[in-house]
């Protein structure tokens, strides 16, 4: 990794770290603590490198502590505009943004749990539905200067979820957009 270091922007801690921990019966405590650890780990060898963690609207609620982490995304699934713009407002007040330098950044709604009838097709209703969320996603980009990237997350099917790589007609939505957001156009 050495000869790379420079490259290196950020790490991806854990994902739903205080998701996983309700799941698998663990004390949040116990979490954060080990949390704490690994970012202490890292930031000592990395201390350039940004910290990252994503969560859903869960923790945000139960102002779980994520403050170790300079830059947190939420999985912004399946809500509107305003519940989404609470969960990122009280997100940013949780870590201090902006005094404390640290960013956020939103993972879309990109999968489906069960396959569209007509992947293809913009009239299928799961290809319509997932389609109708990307301007929520601008809408929270435009009002909130804390956010700096949109991850599509499960961009990629795997059992159980549809993909956009399943989904042309999202993909095809998303690409544009990122091509967009990559350009300074929002």
């Amino acid at each position: 990794m050495e000869p790379y270091r420079s490259d290196i922007l950020a790490f991806y801690v854990f994902d739903e770290a205080y998701e996983s921990a309700v799941l698998n019966n663990v004390p949040y405590g116990t979490v954060e603590a080990e949390l704490k650890e690994v970012c202490t780990a890292i930031r000592a060898r990395f201390p350039n490198v940004k910290l990252a963690n994503g969560c859903q609207p869960y923790s945000i609620v139960n102002n779980l502590n994520l403050t170790m982490f300079d830059w947190v995304g939420f999985d912004a699934y399946g809500s509107s505009v305003t519940q989404l713009g609470i969960y990122l407002s009280t997100l940013e007040r949780e870590l201090a943004i902006p005094t404390s330098g640290k960013r956020t950044f939103i993972i879309p709604d990109a999968y489906s749990p069960a396959p569209p009838v007509d992947p293809a097709s913009a009239a299928d209703p799961t290809v319509n539905a997932l389609s109708a969320q990307q301007p929520i996603y601008e809408q929270l980009l435009e009002a909130h200067a804390s956010v700096i990237a949109v991850i599509a997350f499960l961009y990629n099917s795997q059992p159980g979820l549809t993909g956009l790589d399943k989904m042309p007609t999202v993909q095809a939505l998303y690409r544009q957009w990122f091509g967009r957001l990559q350009s300074g156009l929002k």
